[in-house]
């Protein structure tokens, strides 16, 4: 006998998750009354039992309400209905007594039971019988029920191993047989009216906000298990949300439209509903109720089907997001904002993408905290953002291409920094930065005045100027040569003789040295205009160069593949000392030099053209240090052609993740040694990937340490993005 409960109806429905699969209590004493029997019989050879079909018969009507017509694998909810096995021996012996177990599975809820067993009292060579269980349905809820018969599970006819496979249904195929399908052996039990089943959704399937895809449409499926016919006009959907497990779902008041397919669901069928969350509704609604990224909540889905007439069902069906027993937020906690602000989770930037290549450069990070980013194809705007990506000011620059932006002095008691930007058309500008005088202390957003100091014409430039450690000088590399000023913007160097210089240069403090690429050679030259010494690459320098923090070596990386480790200190008319190379096989595309310890090894993290990243360790005060890609990250990590240089995010002296971008704009995080990819925790999930695809070209990832970690990306579909990185800090 079937225990049961009743649903929100008052009906009787299956006891959930019963799982009580029990055996007749006296089929072992009655299988011992006839060994005698069964063993004469096993000495004439081997039974072969086979179930080999399903059938249903129903057998007293429980309901007087008007019945439609129905196939012989439906009833009405409260019907008796036969249960059939099909047994058959197909060995060539006679069985002896065994049992037949009967059970259903609802598909949609995945709900079991067991319905009855029935006894098999022998079975000779060829015979086929048919053992029966009757099914009181009053007590199940409306469903597809998936049948299940095993014939003499416990093996008391001893029957070879090969022949074990046909003594259940359904099944996998047996030697000589097809696999009997589970879909050809279900019993559909319907509840007049208008009616759908428990309805199957991915639970992965959770709405995200651009840190991984999002999630616009859901789709449910469902049984129509009514006796009426149901399209898109019979569905009713509804949507509520809840901040507190124990509190009542308040409604959205957002409407969510549901698309039925097919357009017609007859009694018995599959249908499917693509429900369509309207992020811009849902926002709107959660602004009003002061929701936020950090405040949790559950969002619950009710579909109501509905017949012609307008009468409802007696059950409507719901689905909860993330699960019924949790909460989780409705935006990711690790994309924090976008500028310009995209609308609520729009999946596509707003007015489509910019030209190809639009990205020219990256953003960067003042020791005001500030952030100062250049968008758009031209970029001839900058703009200052605080750390909320709010916008505080912006200068254009009429069609001149920015550089990305170099520090001067910060003043932390008049809240100002310099700022330096070079353009396109050659001019390098020096800017203060400084918070208004006149507005209230309790401000906010806090306002700011940007003035022009100086500038000066020194040729079209295309990377970011270099600020000595002591804010005392800024170099330049231009289309016309190298150029030096102090913060005055008086001349300290001009140095032409070789034409177009490369990237930014790398300034030595202790010796008032530059370092600078041209072609395929690396120069030093002192302020007086000397050339201390120059390394031959052998063909282009492909990388910005970059200096240890112990600004004791130079590294940069070439077309050919060739990393170089280079001596800063050799002395004036002495050869510059190439400390080591590494063939990488590759185009060396970016390099991020960092160290774990102020005594410690340099740790290189090197992108190349073939979508790898290396790490190599060097130690300069170790004269048998060997410069070697001494890690590789797996294949599975690889990315189609690193266009930059790596990000690499370093907390409580180790480093904790490697940040890279793909030109087709794919964002990953990789652990320290490169070989795997690192996860956080988003709607509930744990261990999502770390992973942003833009579809488009994207700027070098910028890490900033300075407050709370966040990583800072531009892409070519228009806007800056801002992720939060202090989940990878325990990494």
């Amino acid at each position: 006998m079937l225990s049961s409960r009743r649903d929100e109806a008052g009906d009787p429905v299956a006891r959930r998750g019963s799982k009580r699969i029990g055996w007749v209590a006296g089929l072992a004493l009655l299988c011992a009354l006839f060994v005698g029997v069964g063993a004469l019989a096993q000495a004439a050879g081997k039974p072969d039992i086979a179930v080999t079909d399903i059938e249903f018969e129903v057998i007293a009507q429980g309901s007087g309400a008007t019945r439609p017509a129905l196939t012989e694998s439906q009833a009405i909810l409260g019907d008796a209905v036969r249960v059939r096995a099909v047994v058959q021996n197909d060995g060539d012996g006679p069985a002896g007594v065994f049992g037949v177990e009967f059970y259903f599975l609802e598909v949609s809820s995945q709900e079991t039971d067991r319905i009855g067993s029935a006894t098999v009292f022998g079975l000779a060579v060829g015979q086929q019988l048919k053992p029966a269980v009757n099914l009181d349905t009053s007590g199940l809820a409306p469903g597809v029920y998936q049948i299940v018969v095993k014939a003499d599970p416990e093996g008391f006819l001893g029957e070879d191993g090969s022949n074990l496979c046909n003594n259940e249904i359904p099944r996998a195929a047996c030697l000589g047989e097809e696999a009997k399908v589970a879909s050809d052996y279900v019993l559909t039990l319907l509840r007049v009216g208008p009616n759908i089943s428990d309805v199957e959704t991915a639970v992965g399937a959770l709405p995200k906000c651009r840190m991984g895809p999002l999630t616009r449409r859901l789709t449910a499926g469902f049984y129509n298990v009514g006796t009426v016919s149901l399209t898109r006009r019979n569905l009713k959907v509804d949507s509520f949300y809840r901040t507190d497990l124990t509190g009542s779902f308040a409604s959205l008041s957002a409407n969510l439209t549901v698309a039925l397919i097919p357009s017609e669901s007859k009694p018995g069928t599959h249908a499917e509903a693509f429900i369509t969350l309207d992020y811009d509704k849902l926002d709107t609604v959660f602004e009003k109720r002061g929701l936020r990224q950090s405040n949790d909540i559950q969002i619950k889905i009710v579909i109501t089907p509905f017949a012609d007439d307008g009468t409802p069902s007696a059950l409507p069906r719901e689905i909860v997001l993330p699960a019924k027993r949790e909460l989780s937020s409705f935006f990711s906690p690790v994309d924090l904002w976008t500028f310009p602000q995209q609308t609520g989770c729009a999946p596509s930037p707003q007015g489509g993408a910019v030209a190809e290549n639009a990205v020219k450069v990256e953003p960067t990070v003042g020791p005001d905290g500030l952030i100062y980013y250049m968008p758009g194809q031209n970029a001839d705007r900058l703009y200052a953002l605080n750390s909320r990506g709010e916008e505080l000011w912006e200068r254009a620059y009429s069609g001149e291409q920015l550089t990305s932006v170099a520090f001067g002095r910060y003043d932390d008691v008049a809240e100002s920094t310099v700022l330096y930007v070079g353009t396109s058309a050659g001019r390098l500008y020096a800017l203060k930065n400084s918070r208004a005088p006149e507005q209230e202390s309790t401000a906010t957003p806090v306002k700011y005045v940007v003035t022009e100091i100086w500038k000066a014409v020194v040729g079209a430039m295309s990377s970011r100027p270099t600020v000595s450690a002591d804010k005392t000088r800024v170099a330049v590399a231009s289309a016309n040569g190298l150029f030096v000023f102090d913060e005055t913007g008086a001349s300290k160097l001009e140095f032409t003789s070789k034409g177009a210089v490369n990237g930014p240069p790398v300034y030595i403090d202790r010796t008032h040295e530059i370092w600078f690429a041209a072609g395929n050679s690396v120069y030093k030259v002192a302020e007086d205009k000397t050339i201390v010494c120059t390394i031959d690459a052998g063909s282009a320098v492909t990388t910005p160069l970059e200096a240890n923090p112990a600004q004791s070596v130079v590294y940069f990386g070439t077309l050919r593949g060739l990393l170089f480790a280079v001596d800063a200190a050799a002395p004036k008319g002495q050869e510059c000392k190439e400390k080591r190379s590494v063939n990488l096989n590759s185009p060396v595309r970016g390099l991020s030099v960092v160290r774990e310890d102020a005594e410690g090894p340099d740790l290189v993290y090197v992108s190349t053209d073939d979508g790898y990243v290396r790490r190599l360790s060097f130690d300069p005060s170790d004269s048998s240090s060997a410069l070697a890609a001494e890690e590789v990250s797996a294949p599975e990590l690889k990315l189609i052609s690193i266009k930059t240089a790596p990000a690499v995010l370093v907390a409580e002296s180790r480093v904790r993740a490697v940040l890279v971008v793909s030109w087709l704009g794919e964002l990953r995080a990789l652990s320290r040694n490169l070989d795997e990819l690192l996860g956080v925790e988003i709607w509930g999930n744990f261990d999502v990937p770390f992973a942003f695809d833009s579809g488009q070209e994207m700027s070098l990832p910028v890490v900033n340490t300075e407050r709370d970690p966040i990583l800072l990306i531009a892409s070519a579909d228009g806007y800056l993005y801002a992720f939060d990185l202090s989940q990878l800090v325990g990494k």
